[in-house]
């Protein structure tokens, strides 16, 4: 394997120049690197025990395609099984339905029913007809592997295959394989040089012509990129920050200005043109030593969030001392890549104190990089399109893998390291492609980021006899017929792995803005106004500004500054009232520009400061159980909507009142005051106050505490919490404790079951 790997890294001419600089793999003629030495599926490896026996497909399968299967010359129907991801049936020689799984184009493998070797392969799609399984279908499925299409679904997957079958590459390819099956049933299962030296052919010609540009660098608008989806209580009036100013932001990993509206804010993020796994580490200087300020924040590398097409981390927000006119900061863009490029800064001094901390996270990130293409290969080789999964489930996949033994164990946890991350697939996939009981092992860790498919069609139970050795089959494949070498040109997954920089470092400042609200984020009541004022930062004492103002976002809002009242005023003073009414709800933004007269008495722009004012009064909490200290039980009502959402409130002191209900009903409520809570978010859960409970009698006669809590939970602020002080496994009757609050709210509405309400009832 190392020889191997060794000529394929000196061989990358044919990169372009853009990426020549980068690790990848070339398209040579070395024995496959995911496997030993040839056969098929189940002409190697031992036999293990399955779920199931048989040829009977799964049940409740997503839909059905009809096929013809054509088979090579000689070889009866009887001796062939047709599998897909829903199940395993017979071949019949005429037109037959296959169950099919999900509404991508998946892959449907032929093998020989006594041996599971490989017989042939292609693609159905829930809904065909007419479709025949021949030649060309198999010349598509072998191309569908070596293009690394494994990694697209829906849509996507059909445009890329389009454009594969619409290459006359195609055609080559499947009279060959047409051609060898005159003489050899098991071509696929034991390619000949003149399959191998075809399949090559037709791989470097479609790859490096119509799906050429998946590998491409991509290009991003900086501009749309920049902007977020609001401001957080963590806010600094008046702050804004500067990113890159040693060195020039570069691709793939970028850190950029955040902003809202197109103005400044004191935050900054990183977005990525890479589908490698990346993180946004910030670092400071404090108390005398460089000390992680925020991070490392996870970039969306699986558009989990669908509000962006953007690769992206959250915004980080930087703060500036009372004293100062700005604050240092220092970014450090940290990918899973396997590249060895490294920078004149990774070899200075910041670096080296910080390297243990950006190792510890590289080697996360890498197995996170190298498990999903693991993942995504075995759901493809075994029918199952992808369909959306988070990172919990990637982990949760993760940690399943790790509990399967063998190689598989091991090669996840060799997945950290940054040496061969190719040797390493090498091993797992060559594991599951020569055992059943390796393959079914794999397989429960690995139906975690198949959605709902997964509890369905990867359960030992459903996966019978026919559906492993089809599965094995395929990954035997990757080594076989050669496949494998390609990935490094034509796969963006593996290509990325390659060329993504290892770390990007930037400096970032904290400075103060010439314009700004203050304050500029708050919270109101709707029908109420608020007060905020314009300033510009180092004006002399009686120095004349004009100012104008502008509601960007919200509706029912009225402007008043001095003598000037709408929309869009203009004014000589800095103080601004924003009126609300009792239609205006969620976030309201306010433009505010200052401007000067010059020498020949024109206005000029000072600065611009934008001000993001959210509704405060009602939120509605979820209930949940959980088991306290000393094996107390309690009833919490967690706020269940995150920070960067609009219309919720940002606990500005006050008067609060908490009602409660159980099963649609109401149960009581209580009041309680808040001070106000200033600090910045936590990653970790954070006691910030306690209120005294008081003691309560239950139903049953037993005493229990009801009290308030409130936690900064990093993407949450607060939990209200009923304690009830029984043993351990004891069902607490929390009606009781509910309703000893006591302070009724008139017509509470229709309410679902468990639920409480928070409303803001006064300063």
């Amino acid at each position: 394997m190392g020889g191997c790997y060794s000529g394929l890294m000196a061989n990358r001419a044919s990169l372009p120049t853009a990426v020549a600089c980068f690790v990848s793999l070339a398209l040579v003629g070395c024995a496959g690197l995911f496997g030993g030495s040839g056969g098929g599926g189940g002409s190697t490896g031992t036999t293990g025990t399955t779920g199931t026996t048989g040829t009977t497909g799964t049940t409740g399968v997503s839909g059905s395609a009809l096929v013809k299967v054509v088979l090579p010359n000689g070889m009866a129907p009887a001796d062939a099984l047709v599998v897909t991801g829903g199940g395993a049936v017979a071949a019949t020689g005429g037109e037959q339905s296959v169950a099919v799984v999900g509404d991508s184009e998946s892959l449907v493998t032929i093998i020989e029913a006594s041996s599971g070797r490989l017989i042939s392969l292609g693609l159905v799609k829930s809904g065909g007809t007419s479709e025949t399984l021949d030649s060309t279908d198999a010349a598509i499925g072998l191309l569908h592997l070596g293009l690394g299409l494994f990694e697209e679904s829906g849509a996507r997957r059909t445009e890329l295959l389009n454009q594969v079958r619409g290459s006359s590459a195609v055609t080559t390819l499947a009279n060959v394989i047409a051609s060898e099956w005159q003489t050899n049933r098991f071509a696929l299962d034991q390619p000949s040089p003149g399959l191998l030296s075809a399949l090559q052919t037709a791989l470097s010609t479609i790859g490096n012509g119509v799906l050429r540009s998946r590998t491409e660098a991509k290009q991003v608008d900086l501009v749309q990129a920049a902007q977020g989806r609001g401001r957080d209580v963590g806010l600094q009036s008046g702050i804004y920050a500067k990113v890159g100013e040693n060195l020039p932001t570069q691709l793939p990993l970028m850190p950029i200005q955040h902003q809202l509206n197109n103005e400044a804010t004191n935050g900054y993020k990183m977005i990525s043109t890479s589908t490698t796994p990346a993180s946004l580490m910030t670092v400071r200087f404090l108390n005398g030593q460089y000390q992680v300020w925020d991070g490392p924040r996870t970039v969306d590398f699986l558009g989990e969030d669908g509000s962006t097409s953007f690769i992206q981390t959250d915004p980080v927000f930087l703060e500036v001392p009372a004293d100062q006119e700005d604050e240092p900061y220092q970014a450090f863009s940290v990918s899973g890549s396997f590249s060895t490029q490294l920078s004149g800064f990774e070899q200075g001094t910041l670096f080296q104190v910080m390297q243990s901390a950006i190792d510890q996270e590289r080697a996360r990130l890498r197995q996170m990089a190298l498990m999903r293409i693991f993942g995504e290969m075995v759901l493809d080789a075994a029918g199952v399109p992808q369909g959306q999964y988070t990172r919990e489930d990637l982990a949760a996949m993760i940690d399943s893998l790790k509990l399967a033994g063998g190689a598989i164990s091991s090669g996840v946890e060799a997945s950290t390291q940054n040496g061969n991350p190719l040797g390493v697939l090498d091993d797992m996939l060559a594991a599951m492609a020569a055992n059943d009981d390796v393959t079914l092992r794999a397989l429960q860790g690995v139906k975690l980021i198949a959605g709902e498919a997964g509890p369905i069609y990867l359960t030992p139970e459903s996966l019978n006899a026919g559906r492993i050795r089809a599965i094995r089959a395929v990954l035997a494949l990757y080594n076989t017929v050669g496949i494998s070498e390609a990935l490094g040109d034509y796969s963006v997954l593996v290509t990325d792995l390659f060329r993504t920089p290892p770390v990007v470092f930037n400096d970032v400042r904290a400075v103060r803005a010439d314009v700004d609200f203050d304050p500029a984020t708050d919270t109101f009541i709707p029908g109420e106004a608020l007060v905020t004022f314009l300033n510009v930062a180092g004006a002399e004492p009686g120095e004349e500004f004009v100012y104008r103002y502008k509601v960007e976002t919200g509706i029912g809002i009225t402007l008043n500054s001095a003598n000037s009242t709408g929309t869009e005023i203009e004014s000589n003073s800095n103080r601004l009232q924003i009126r609300t009414s009792g239609s205006t709800s969620d976030e309201v933004v306010i433009r505010g520009e200052a401007l000067k007269r010059n020498e020949q008495n024109q206005l000029v722009s000072v600065g611009i400061g934008v001000g993001v004012y959210r509704q405060t009064g009602e939120i509605q909490f979820r209930m949940v159980q959980t088991e306290g200290e000393n094996g107390y039980r309690h009833l919490a009502f967690q706020d269940d909507v995150m920070k960067e959402s609009t219309g919720r409130n940002r606990w500005k002191g006050g008067r609060y009142r908490l009602a409660t209900f159980r099963n649609g009903l109401f149960w009581g409520s209580t009041n309680f005051t808040i001070p106000e809570f200033v600090g910045r978010p936590f990653s970790q859960n954070l006691w910030i106050l306690n209120f005294p409970g008081k003691q309560i009698k239950d139903n049953d006669g037993t005493f229990g505490t009801a009290g308030v809590g409130i936690y900064d939970l990093g993407d949450r602020f607060l939990i209200l919490r009923a304690y009830s002080d029984v043993p351990e496994g004891v069902n607490p009757d929390y009606g009781a404790i509910l309703s000893s609050w006591n302070n009724l709210i008139t017509n509470p509405g229709s309410l679902g079951p468990h639920t409480a309400y928070l409303r803001r009832i006064g300063d």
